[in-house]
């Protein structure tokens, strides 16, 4: 458990309320009176408190460590009202020096027209050059009137050395946005990202070097060959420039978004920096081509329009197939994207109408010899006859498909060599799959009424819904899957105190080739709130039956508030697997939880 002290408890009027046990976690009566401090001058708030975990297994290896705790501290100080410093403190046992930070430290310092990032941190610049990335520096963003400017830099990746092809290099990022306008109607930004690899933070000599001894003491000579690592990861650099702007017109009833950002991005730093004469002499200043550098760019384009009873969408997206930005958080290349939508709401919106549409496809510089295209179709409708009843209906049909010539083809392998015996194993003819023809198309539909009885409000729902995929080459006939699902849920408000929830489901897949399995499940669940609702505990249980399994799943949560600022949190979860004809182990596993927060 963490403990804290009263720093200084405002007052709002000179009388001097009797003391609050709550606020003091020592236990003890403070008798003396503290001097009043003004709110408007400073006040702090926030929380802090720590988790464990317990968990074990029998039957089976464990998925998670035995034990987990944390500890967190967040708390915010407010000066005059405006300016704010936040801290974020996170400290786990989860971390490992074979993976990547858990830890965290974390200050926001904010203000009127502006904020501080320091310690540990995401940031946001635009969708494709800088978000979802962790940042172990620091960090400002300053929005004065129309201006606005941002600036970070720090660590995205600390080293982790672990063989040729499982280590990490130590990885930082910098990055900047300088634009005019403001976040909530329209605004033009430029951004820059800058992301590279220490080439030193690796020894060398987890790499096979053409069996040369390795100095590790110094840089490698990147000019000779014998000192390059000839396979395992590779150091890597990344540059991205870019501008995007949100327009709002005509009382933000027209919305228009769009961005364009190139990239620079080598792959190897070991590589040879003989770039080609084509390359612009100004991008030569400021980054250094090699022959594993790839340039290209991404935009896109967004239009929305909104009335009371009528909505249209229209979006375009080009992703060229050389365009990476390692300030992403993840990135799809080699993408062109059509998006469609149009919606109506009718009658005081008892009637929702929406059609979406998107065609999506690969190979954009016609590099590859087959282009793959998907497209999508979905249509959503919700309909209210009455206030107590809500019927929903949709439809999504997916399409997925390449212009190959023929269905397969025979390929001949690579010969293999064989370290063991120092030969080469003759190529083999495989059979290829080019020709890609899926469709998949769902249906589903919902009715949810909800009546009164015993002066209580329950409710009851209904859920069904169909899956068909095909396969439409010819050489993967007779894998066609049709899936059904129906669900029914019963929710009960027993008395004020008292609430209860049983649910059932019943699935089946179809498999052309395989025959039909059928799954059913059971659950029940109970609610329950005492002691004037500080005191909460649920209780449930969920059984499914299946041709491979049987599973029983058994949940205990209670939540209790202390005092008004202490929360006490218990969790108990055990799962019981039974599989049939011996297909797999029986196994049992349990985790175990207890957390403590305090509010300030």
């Amino acid at each position: 458990m963490l403990f804290s002290e009263n720093i200084g408890l405002a007052q709002d009027s000179t009388d001097i309320p009797p003391p609050d046990t709550s606020r003091s976690l020592s236990g003890q009566y403070e008798s003396e009176v503290k001097p009043e401090v003004d709110k408007s001058i400073w006040k702090i708030t926030g929380d802090l408190g720590t988790y464990g975990e317990y968990y074990s297994v029998s039957g089976r290896e464990a998925r998670r460590p035995s034990t987990t705790g944390r500890i967190f501290l967040r708390p915010t100080l407010t000066l005059f009202g405006s300016f704010s410093a936040s801290l974020n403190i996170i400290y786990s046992t989860e971390g490992s020096s074979a993976k990547q930070h858990i830890n965290q430290f974390a200050v926001h310092p904010q203000w009127s027209w502006g904020t501080l990032h320091i310690g540990d941190f995401s940031h946001k610049l635009s969708k494709y050059t800088l978000s979802g990335v962790s940042i172990r520096g620091a960090g400002i963003d300053i929005n004065a009137g129309i201006f606005r400017f941002q600036a970070v830099g720090g660590q995205t990746k600390r080293k982790v050395v672990a063989g040729a092809y499982n280590s990490v290099y130590s990885q930082n990022l910098y990055g900047a946005k300088i634009g005019i306008g403001r976040e909530e109607s329209s605004f033009f930004d430029i951004n820059v990202v800058k992301v590279k690899d220490n080439v030193g933070s690796l020894p060398l000599d987890i790499f096979q070097v053409d069996s040369l001894e390795v100095d590790t003491t110094t840089s490698p000579d990147t000019s000779s060959i014998d000192s390059i690592p000839e396979y395992g990861v590779t150091p890597q650099e990344n540059l991205v420039v870019g501008a995007n702007t949100v327009l709002k017109l005509f009382g933000r009833s027209l919305i228009f978004r769009g961005e364009l950002a190139g990239s620079a991005y080598t792959r190897n730093l070991y590589s040879s920096s003989e770039a080609s004469e084509d390359i612009p002499s100004f991008v030569k200043k400021v980054y250094t081509p090699r022959i594993s550098s790839n340039f290209d760019y991404a935009y896109a384009a967004e239009l929305n329009f909104s009335q009371r009873i009528f909505n249209a969408r229209g979006a375009y997206t080009y992703i060229g197939p050389g365009y990476t930005s390692l300030g992403l958080s993840s990135n799809m290349n080699d993408k062109q994207t059509i998006e469609g939508g149009l919606g109506f709401r009718l009658f005081e919106n008892r009637v929702s109408l929406q059609g979406t549409f998107n065609a999506q496809n690969d190979n954009v510089a016609s590099q590859k010899t087959n282009t793959t295209k998907r497209s999508t179709y979905g249509l959503n409708a919700t309909i209210r006859p009455l206030n107590q009843i809500s019927i929903g209906f949709n439809a999504m049909l997916n399409v997925m498909k390449n212009d190959a010539s023929s269905d397969s083809t025979w390929i001949v392998q690579d010969s293999v060599w064989n370290e063991q015996d120092s030969t080469w194993s003759e190529p083999d003819s495989v059979l290829y799959i080019g020709k890609i023809h899926n469709e998949n198309s769902s249906y589903a539909a919902n009715v949810m009424y909800q009546f009164n009885m015993f002066n209580s409000s329950h409710s009851i729902s209904m859920n069904y819904s169909t899956q068909f995929s095909k396969d439409l080459n010819p050489t993967r006939s007779g894998n066609d899957v049709n899936t059904q699902n129906v669900m029914i849920t019963l929710v009960l408000m027993l008395s004020r105190s008292w609430s209860m929830s049983v649910n059932t489901n019943l699935n089946t897949v179809d498999v052309e080739s395989q025959g039909k399995t059928t799954k059913k499940c059971l659950g029940l669940q109970l609610t329950n709130r005492m002691l004037n609702g500080n005191l909460s505990n649920s209780l449930g249980t969920n059984y499914t039956d299946s041709e491979e399994a049987m599973a029983t799943n058994m949940t205990f949560q209670s939540s209790y508030s202390i005092t008004r600022v202490d929360i006490i949190r218990l969790s108990a979860k055990s799962s019981f697997y039974k599989y049939n004809n011996n297909s797999s182990p029986d196994f049992n596993e349990y985790i175990a939880s207890i957390g403590y927060t305090h509010r300030f």
